[in-house]
C-alpha cells in the first residue's frame, strides 16, 4: 500500500474509501507551519508533484495544488476495469420484505447483509461505487490497477452466492426472510474519478460497460452469476459454464453473448435450482390476467394465462398461455387484488416455466 501525507490548509475532499486504500493521510495545518521532511508543493509542476507522491514524501498543499491532485489522480483512474452489479430481491422479492418488515428490521437485514458482501468484495480487491437501494455497484481496477480484474471480479461473484447462505441462515435463526441475489459482471473501459461539482462531488464511473452491465443483471433470477463475452475472453482460470445466450442492450448495433457461470477454479455458486426444479404432486390451476413489462413498466395489454403447477419451493411455476413470451421477459400476473411479478425462464412445447420475483398488494400500472 502506498502511504501519502499530504499537510492541507483547506481539508480535502477525496473519496474516503480511496485515501484509505491508499494510505493517504490528511494533515490539517495552516501556511506558516512546517513540518520537518515535508515538501511544499506550489513550485512543484505535475510530473514532480506526482513523483513526490510516489517517494512518499510530504507534501504541503494550497487548494490549487490540491485541485492538481485531484486531476492527476483522476487521469490515474481513467482505465479498463470489470463492473459487478449486484440486484437483490429477499424471500420473493425486496418488495415483499420491505411490506412485511418493520423500519428497523429491514435495515438490520439489509446492513447484515451488506456487511457480509462488502467482506467478500474487499477480499478480491474490488471497490463499491454505491449502493443503489438494495444493490451493489461495484468495480475492479479502479482505482487500483489489477492485472487480473476479471478473474478477481468473477471469483468475488461467485463467492457472493456462495455466502449468501450464511447470510440467509442468520435470517432464519433471527425470524427474517431469506435473500436472494443476481449478479452481472461486464469487462471494458469506463471514466472512473471524481464526479460532480464544487460543492458535491462523488467518485463514480459511467460508460456503457456500466449500463450494459445493469442491464445484464436484470436478466437473472437470484441465484445467478452472468458474465459478457468480453469478460469470458479475459478469463484465465476454468470456468464452469452452466448455460450462455444472448440479448440485445438498448442502443446497442447487435447481440451480445453472455453466460451462466456457476464456478470458477474450484469455486461454486451452490445453486442449481432452475435446473433441478421438483413440481408439487399435485396443485390446483389458477387462471390469471397478466401483462408484459417493458423497461419497467406495466404494459397496458391484458393477456390471459394459466398456473398450471407449482414448484415444492413455490419459486417456480408452469404457465400456459396463448401469448409468444420471451426468454427472460417480465410479466405481472393479477387476480384481483392479488399481484404476483415473474420473468420467463425457459419456453416448453406447452407452455413456459416462470420464476417469481416480486409479490405486491398495491400495485399502479399504466
Amino acid at each position: 500500500m502506498n502511504n501519502f501525507k499530504i499537510l492541507s490548509d483547506f481539508g480535502c475532499d477525496l473519496p474516503e474509501h480511496l485515501l484509505t486504500q491508499y494510505g493517504i493521510e490528511v494533515i490539517p495545518t495552516n501556511l506558516h507551519i512546517e513540518e520537518e521532511g515535508s515538501v511544499r508543493s506550489d513550485s512543484l509542476d505535475v510530473t514532480d508533484f506526482y513523483a513526490k507522491l510516489r517517494e512518499k514524501k510530504m507534501i504541503k498543499t494550497s487548494a490549487i495544488n490540491m485541485q492538481m491532485f485531484k486531476n492527476r489522480f483522476e487521469e490515474h483512474l481513467a482505465q479498463g476495469i470489470d463492473v459487478l452489479y449486484v440486484g437483490m430481491s429477499a424471500g420473493l422479492s425486496a418488495t415483499f420484505t420491505a411490506a412485511k418488515l418493520a423500519a428497523e428490521e429491514l435495515i438490520t437485514v439489509l446492513n447484515h447483509y451488506f456487511a457480509a458482501m462488502v467482506a467478500v468484495i474487499q477480499k478480491y480487491g474490488g471497490t463499491v461505487i454505491e449502493f443503489l437501494g438494495d444493490g451493489i455497484f461495484t468495480v475492479f481496477g479502479a482505482p487500483k490497477d489489477l492485472e487480473d480484474h476479471a478473474t478477481r471480479a468473477v471469483k468475488c461473484a461467485v463467492e457472493m452466492q456462495s455466502a449468501l447462505h450464511e447470510v440467509n441462515a442468520w435470517n432464519r435463526e433471527n425470524g427474517y426472510p431469506e435473500l436472494e441475489m443476481g449478479i452481472g459482471v461486464n469487462s471494458g473501459n469506463a471514466v472512473v474519478g471524481n464526479i460532480g461539482s464544487e460543492k458535491k462531488m462523488k467518485y463514480g464511473c459511467m460508460g456503457s460497460v456500466v449500463n450494459i452491465t445493469g442491464r445484464l443483471e436484470s436478466l437473472t433470477i437470484g441465484g445467478q452469476v452472468f458474465i459478457t463475452e468480453n469478460t469470458r475472453k479475459v478469463i484465465t482460470e476454468d470456468l464452469t459454464i452452466a448455460s450462455e445466450s444472448s440479448f440485445l442492450p438498448k442502443g446497442a448495433p447487435e447481440e451480445l453473448k453472455y453466460y451462466e457461470i456457476t464456478g470458477i477454479a474450484g469455486l461454486s455458486t451452490g445453486d442449481g435450482s432452475e435446473r433441478n426444479i421438483v413440481w408439487q404432486d399435485s396443485c390446483e390451476e389458477k387462471e390469471y390476467v397478466f401483462y408484459v413489462l417493458e423497461e419497467k413498466k406495466v404494459g397496458v395489454e391484458a393477456l390471459n394465462g394459466k398456473i398450471a403447477k407449482r414448484s415444492t419451493n413455490d419459486r417456480f411455476a408452469f404457465f400456459t398461455t396463448d401469448a409468444e413470451l420471451a426468454e427472460k421477459q417480465n410479466i405481472m400476473l393479477r387476480k384481483g387484488d392479488e399481484c404476483i411479478y415473474a420473468k420467463v425462464i425457459r419456453k416448453e412445447p406447452d407452455g413456459f416455466i416462470i420464476c417469481f420475483t416480486s409479490m405486491s398488494q398495491n400495485v399502479n400500472h399504466a
